[in-house]
């Protein structure tokens, strides 16, 4: 533990300017970097960062004023802790009891800092940094004591499982995130910060995905329910069709056969042709006789068994269209089911669903449009970190040209094209992203209500 403690760097702007102490060459340079940025920070940032064998905790303070007679405003006060081939597993933790406790401390002893009575703001009441170097390697000495302690040695664990945060972004929570995003994070990028006007993360990136799991495992469970429910009532409308076809071949059977006479009428005709043919041919006195057509059903009468037989055959026609009609109603919905995941179940086959179409296209205005399907996009880049346009141009460019080798070709693979053509011909999409990234300022990209919100109709301009 003796030597897992490295240097303690403190840094600000008291009246004489910038300064950083110990003042060790190119290792302080590092720090100039907080005062810079000191109109865009919040009230206070805590930034780890891994490097080498090197984990730096620094935090800062910023809103503070030269010094206490005639100081401007917009200076900031830092102090930095370096950890030697470990680190400290709870930000929190290192957070309230390390930093906020010194910070306490150091306003309470008023030999750097003091509250100024008039405004109430924090000023510097040295005018360098080297002026209280003895009262600074004194604070230094306590912070090692209590790192020291059992009460928070047990929190040091050896930084080997914490990437290198090289040119990786700065990963931004709130300091009201659990404790697993922070580390998950941090393990993840190598580099994190807390800042109270970031994005508030409750969960890690491992539970939501436990999360979104479990609701997909719930919604397979009741598409699979509606499935098993669809084959019910199939299998009752089978048994119904069964019964009624039941009472339906009785009723054909009974059909008789239909004989129309026309051979004992022949016989009749043909007789008395030949009786005719064997009279002489009169010359004096001759007439014409045209025999009279006779019609065998003209002046016939239904019987009583066919009328029997007309009757059967009219209810099975009126059965056989209530069958029709039972299966028509039954089969015809106007919603089918829709199942986004294959299922399983132990009394079904497995179902196999296509991927949906990253792109979809409509005729439109005598035209096809080419509009993104967002849930498509995010679904494939589900937990990609956004910290600006920049990094959702990439991400949405790169996912276009990889499904889609059309688009790659139209464009030549240039995504600064594509990318305008897109923002040209979505100003309300591109206004959403926007308004979103400026109160978001840092999110990870998610299928949920407000991306797809923003995403929803975005025309790719191929067509």
């Amino acid at each position: 533990m003796s030597d897992s403690i490295g240097n303690i760097f403190y840094f600000g702007s008291p009246k004489d300017g910038f300064k950083v102490y110990p003042d060790l060459g190119p290792v302080s340079n590092v720090f100039s970097g907080y005062y810079t940025n000191t109109n865009t920070e919040s009230e206070w940032i805590l930034v780890v960062r891994k490097s080498e064998a090197i984990t730096r905790y620094t935090y800062v303070r910023y809103g503070l004023l030269t010094s206490l007679v005639e100081g401007r405003t917009g200076s900031c006060f830092g102090i930095s802790i370096d950890f030697v081939n470990c680190y400290f597993t709870d930000l929190k933790v290192f957070l309230t009891d390390i930093f906020e406790g010194l910070w306490g401390a150091i306003l309470d002893e008023k030999q750097l800092l003091e509250v100024q009575g008039s405004s109430g703001k924090v000023a510097f009441k040295s005018y360098d940094l080297h002026d209280v170097a003895l009262y600074l390697d004194g604070i230094s000495n306590k912070i090692k004591e209590v790192i020291r302690n059992q009460k928070y040695s047990a929190y040091v664990r050896p930084s080997y499982e914490i990437p290198q945060a090289g040119d990786n972004q700065v990963y931004g929570l709130h300091p009201h995130s659990s404790s697993s995003a922070m580390i998950e994070y941090f393990r993840m990028y190598g580099a994190v910060k807390l800042a109270p006007n970031l994005p508030i993360e409750t969960k890690s990136l491992a539970e939501k995905q436990e999360e979104d799991r479990e609701n997909l495992k719930k919604k397979v469970e009741e598409l699979n329910e509606q499935l098993r429910q669809k084959d019910r009532e199939l299998h009752a409308a089978n048994q119904k069709f069964e019964k009624l076809l039941g009472l339906v071949k009785p009723i054909v059977r009974e059909f008789p056969t239909i004989t129309t006479g026309n051979e004992s009428h022949g016989q009749v005709v043909t007789s008395r042709s030949v009786s005719q043919s064997d009279e002489p041919l009169s010359t004096s006195n001759h007439r014409t006789h045209l025999p009279a057509v006779h019609n065998p059903y003209q002046d016939a009468e239904l019987s009583p068994r066919a009328k029997k037989v007309l009757m059967i055959v009219g209810v099975a026609a009126i059965l056989l269209a209530l069958i029709t009609t039972i299966y028509i109603q039954f089969f015809d919905t106007d919603e089918p089911i829709k199942i986004s995941q294959p299922a399983q179940p132990t009394t079904q086959p497995a179902v196999t669903v296509a991927t949906p179409d990253p792109v979809l296209i409509f005729r439109q205005n005598r035209r096809d449009v080419v509009v993104l399907n967002e849930s498509a996009f995010l679904d494939s880049a589900h937990g990609k970190p956004i910290s600006g346009e920049e990094d959702f141009k990439d991400a949405l460019t790169t996912f276009l040209f990889s499904v889609s080798p059309e688009i790659r070709d139209f464009y030549n693979g240039n995504k600064d094209n594509l990318w305008t053509t897109i923002v040209e011909k979505n100003p309300n999409s591109t206004q959403k992203l926007r308004g979103y990234l400026n109160v978001k300022r840092r999110f990870t990209i998610e299928n949920n209500a407000e991306q797809k919100d923003i995403l929803r109709g975005l025309e790719i301009g191929l067509k």
